[in-house]
């Protein structure tokens, strides 16, 4: 179950919505599928599987934690996509996270949030 700020990233069940993440970020179905590691025909359907879920929470997780501390989901989806993480390289955090990095850029956005230096 998705909590504000993802609430609009779920489905009328409480499930993630692929095609909403993928529209957030301005990604296909297949882009996505191709970040979180997953077939792209895990995110087809009405039912995600366990393994797609849990790709798909790390990223609405980051997007969430950076939507709270921008303001806006549109600036943290340009954020994601677009702004190097200078902190932890000269990456952004879809790379990072394509990378497997995604508990890592959380833990980056956490320290950033609780006063700790980008």
């Amino acid at each position: 179950m998705l909590t504000s700020p993802a609430e609009d990233l779920a489905t009328d069940d409480g499930d993630i919505d692929p095609g909403a993440l993928a529209d957030t970020l301005k990604l296909s179905l297949s882009e996505l599928a191709q970040l979180a590691g997953v077939s792209r025909n895990s995110l087809r359907g009405n039912d995600l599987g366990p393994k797609a879920r849990g790709a798909l929470q790390p990223i609405v997780q980051i997007l969430s934690t950076a939507t709270e501390m921008m303001g806006n989901r549109a600036k943290a989806a340009f954020w994601f996509r677009y702004d190097p993480m200078i902190g932890m390289g000269t990456h952004t955090a879809m790379e990072h996270v394509a990378a497997g990095r995604a508990p890592q850029v959380l833990l980056y956005l956490r320290n950033v949030a609780n006063g700790g230096f980008a």
